[in-house]
């Protein structure tokens, strides 16, 4: 059945690609056989219409004035934050935080074809690689679509000075791996672009132990500040919270 998938998808072209896969309420029994039945966040396709509603949708502030990194800045009463969002996809919320903030600097970790999209999209950076050094780590709705969700949280925490915040995260103490589906114009903000159909997608899914992170943190130096109900993100069996996580 894989090799199956490799061979369709290199004769039909993205815009038109549908997943093959097995049925929706379906449990693996490990990450890579939940990844042999779903594309990813890594796709041409969901890349490039992400990257093209962008271009043609207008940021403003709002987008920032929803997000707990607001809270957040104002409690940390400092304007000048380097801020790293892992998984931050296009940037919105980067450009809305440099709008209200200027002085700040925001960099995007992303997949290299995302990276390679929105290059040149100043005053948000893009890369591929956890900058070394940051004030403030956050990451929202990546954890869950990762290969090794621990290591790069580790790299997150061991690069913030001041503050990590984890939001629209998938929990359970239980571990277990399924393929999410959704469809491309669920993807992104703004206005659709014109010529993309609005086909089923798919990516693999993990849930991730929240007590683990809390150790994580702890280890790191950081305690949580705030943990708050949050129902975005989680698939059955799994639960939500925003954890913002403070370095006394």
């Amino acid at each position: 059945m894989t090799n199956l998938k490799r061979v369709i998808k290199s004769l039909l072209p993205p815009i038109i690609l549908k997943t093959v896969s097995r049925p929706i309420d379906q449990r693996f029994s490990s990450w890579q056989e939940a990844r042999a039945y779903a594309d990813g966040y890594d796709s041409d396709l969901v890349n490039r219409f992400r990257h093209e509603r962008h271009r043609i949708n207008k940021v403003d502030t709002a987008v920032l004035q929803g997000s707990i990194l607001a809270l957040t800045v104002l409690a940390l009463q400092e304007t000048a934050l380097a801020i790293t969002d892992f998984g931050g996809a296009t940037g919105d919320l980067g450009q809305s935080f440099l709008q209200a903030y200027p002085a700040g600097s925001y960099v995007v970790v992303e997949n290299p074809v995302m990276v390679g999209l929105m290059q040149g999209n100043a005053p948000v950076r893009y890369t591929t690689a956890i900058p070394q050094h940051c004030d403030v780590f956050f990451t929202s709705s990546t954890l869950q679509y990762l290969d090794d969700p621990m290591k790069i949280l580790e790299e997150g925490f061991r690069s913030a000075k001041r503050a990590a915040i984890l939001t629209r995260n998938s929990f359970s103490e239980t571990e277990t791996f399924r393929v999410q589906r959704s469809f491309l114009f669920d993807n992104g903000m703004g206005p659709i672009p014109q010529g993309y159909q609005n086909v089923q997608i798919s990516h693999p899914h993990r849930t991730i132990r929240e007590s683990a992170v809390h150790d994580l943190a702890r280890d790191a130096g950081f305690r949580c500040v705030a943990r708050l109900e949050e129902a975005s993100g989680s698939l059955p069996d799994s639960y939500g919270k925003q954890l913002v996580f403070f370095r006394p």
